[in-house]
């Protein structure tokens, strides 16, 4: 058995600089990277199996404490990370949360204590508004856990046109989802301008273009679920079938 967390922290950090994420699970003795998202939320998605969580009054308790600095390539922890001023970080789960399946997420602001952690329903969503140059987009930004754990936990942002009130709506499936819309979350450049192209495309097909429905990879799992079918990859089969359904936003 095993539970997924989503380690959200708010923090502003000079370019170049990245936070990370230390703890039980992992001996304390290597630093895990989280990923910086819109409104300097960074966050980290660990997958911890029971036996790495210490065991208190029929509940499961996972110490740890997030550190910043260079980004590095390796995870080892460079001397030059700072650690955070506080004490170390706990959040707990009652025994009987922890079944298969299961996932929370954990809320924390840099240097102030305690984390938060709750449990995260699979329907519920944040909306991410992304400011770009004459144009602002809205996505619900839903947090996808495989049940069955096969397919690695993922963001899939939701991008919803206006459109009439009974009008019915296509929907477009996308890889690479935090490439679509975000300017900030890319390496390179820019987005790909998934909303204005859509628009463009479905201009002179009909009035209301699709619902974009983007699906974040997994750097660690990327080639686990993109070969062709024909290639018999059982992640890849699965990931083939994986069509999350686009829900009404709900705020964390």
């Amino acid at each position: 058995e095993r539970a997924t967390l989503l380690l959200r922290v708010v923090r502003h950090v000079p370019f170049g600089q990245s936070l990370y994420v230390c703890g039980e699970w992992n001996g304390w003795s290597s630093g895990e990277e989280l990923q910086w998202t819109t409104g300097d939320v960074w966050v980290r998605i660990l997958v911890l199996e029971k036996k790495r969580w210490a065991t208190r009054q029929n509940a499961y308790c996972i110490s740890f404490k997030f550190l910043e600095g260079q980004s590095e390539s390796s995870n080892k922890l460079p001397p030059s990370l700072r650690w955070e001023s506080t004490a170390n970080r706990e959040v707990t789960v009652p025994e009987a949360a922890f079944v298969p399946g299961a996932a929370f997420v954990v809320h924390s602001e840099w240097e102030q204590l305690p984390s938060h952690i709750e449990a995260l329903p699979p329907s519920k969503a944040t909306e991410v508004v992304i400011h770009k140059e004459n144009t602002t987009t809205t996505l619900q930004r839903h947090f996808f856990v495989d049940r069955a754990a096969v397919i690695s936990p993922r963001f899939v942002d939701v991008w919803i046109p206006e459109h009439p009130p009974s009008a019915r709506l296509p929907v477009l499936y996308c890889h690479d989802g935090q490439n679509l819309f975000d300017p900030c979350q890319m390496s390179k450049v820019t987005d790909w301008g998934m909303d204005q192209g859509v628009r463009r495309v479905w201009g002179g097909v009909r009035d209301v273009p699709p619902i974009v429905v983007a699906i974040w990879c997994d750097p660690e799992t990327r080639f686990d679920v993109l070969p062709p079918s024909f290639f018999f990859v059982p992640t890849s089969l699965s990931y083939a079938g994986f069509h999350p359904r686009p829900r009404q936003p709900q705020p964390w």
